[in-house]
């Protein structure tokens, strides 16, 4: 029976990607996995019987049985990398624990109503993400039952809420740890701070995909690409989830342009489809001033506490820029009601006002969705000119 792909990579982890014979290691050589015992003579597909070996060392090996240092030798790794994962499953365990403790107590919170507000479909990986963030559970159910007490937030929009407070307590527990950490610093001082550990491992998870997806090494130069975009995603806000997704997503698809995988905000997300129906309306792009972009992100916050979903936000952003509207919540038919609340409701206002502040973007992060945006419509252009050469006649604002 073949080595299984899984079973390989196992393999080629423990063996920290090294020729067991020769010490050797790509782009220098390929690696392959190899019997110590081989089939021929007995040996099986298990971890205790293969090493990592470049093709060199495993093609001069014949059907003769190894000696006994180096059998031993493997049997010791296999004993240690076997130690090494009973360590890790204890481990996996004890935090699917601390998982399903955190999660039980936040379904407690939300179905000690008598009526209780749906949940989103996810909301097991959104309570999972304040967990990793270190969001106390304490801080999530108060924000649950504040949610609950609160008449004027419609109920399918309550979980919604619950998780942008989490998000805004989140960044204030962070904002505060960053205060403290650089006022205990000593002068001169360069500690080693919790982004050079997530470094070391986002570039560690893209590696580790391409392996087993790819069945190569990127090489070097990819490796130190990687590492360089890491470096500078990490100078932004973005969730540590969002950019391992990105990195096994980018590696798997043998691309080390890790942004272009990494999950855009609402905010980034609206404008993106905004600059897109504006240009696909006429090839131009519209002027985004400070003011523009402040009443756009207003505009966003609006919709959301409306209770309309991302995608109906995408898609009504996209209509108005299509018709040159920078006002696209005209376009939305049951918006008046909201409006109306927030403008009589001072706490609805201030709700709003921090909603805003989130959605705003920076100068660079502008430019970046601006490029995004002319990427999209040269697609689109492309999508156009090809159905065209086959005589159909595209129309439609996606067309």
């Amino acid at each position: 029976m073949a080595v299984s792909k899984r079973l390989r990579f196992e393999i080629l982890r423990r063996d920290n990607h090294t020729c067991y014979y020769c010490g050797r290691r790509p782009p220098e050589v390929v690696l392959t996995v190899d019997h110590v015992v081989p089939t021929a003579l007995g040996g099986e597909d298990v971890a205790s019987n293969l090493v990592a070996a470049c093709q060199e060392c495993n093609g001069g090996k014949t059907s003769i049985a190894p000696d006994s240092p180096l059998v031993a030798r493997v049997d010791e790794d296999a004993a240690r990398w076997s130690a090494a994962m009973q360590a890790a499953i204890a481990k996996a365990s004890a935090d699917h624990e601390a998982v399903a403790a955190y999660r039980e107590e936040f379904r407690t919170a939300w179905l000690s109503y008598s009526r209780p507000a749906p949940m989103d479909e996810n909301w097991r990986q959104s309570v999972e993400s304040f967990r990793v963030r270190g969001l106390p559970i304490g801080l999530l159910t108060d924000a649950v039952h504040r949610a609950m007490a609160y008449p004027q937030i419609k109920p399918d929009v309550k979980f919604r809420y619950v998780c942008k407070v989490a998000w805004n307590r989140i960044r204030e527990i962070e904002r505060d740890a960053r205060a403290t950490l650089g006022a205990s610093s000593p002068a001169g001082a360069t500690p080693m701070d919790r982004d050079a550990v997530t470094l070391d491992a986002l570039v560690a998870v893209w590696h580790a995909t391409w392996l087993e997806v790819q069945e190569s090494e990127p090489g070097a130069a990819l490796l130190a690409e990687a590492r360089e975009q890491f470096a500078e995603l990490l100078e932004y806000d973005y969730l540590i989830h969002d950019l391992i997704t990105a990195a096994m997503e980018a590696a798997s698809r043998q691309d080390s342009d890790i942004e272009t995988y990494i999950p855009l905000s609402l905010a980034e997300g609206t404008l993106l489809h905004f600059l897109h129906g504006w240009m696909c309306d006429d090839g131009t792009e519209p002027a985004i001033s400070d003011d523009t972009h402040y009443d756009l992100a207003g505009q966003i916050g609006v919709a959301q506490l409306a209770g309309y979903s991302d995608d109906a936000i995408h898609e009504v952003a996209f209509r108005a820029g299509h018709d040159h509207k920078f006002d696209f919540l005209s376009l939305m038919g049951t918006i008046d009601q909201t409006l109306n609340y927030l403008k009589s409701d001072v706490y609805g206002e201030q709700e709003l006002k921090a909603m805003m502040r989130g959605f705003r973007l920076d100068a660079d992060r502008l430019d970046y969705i601006r490029g995004r945006a002319r990427s999209l419509y040269a697609e689109t252009m492309k999508h156009r000119a090809a159905r065209k050469a086959r005589g159909e006649n595209p129309s439609g604002w996606g067309a």
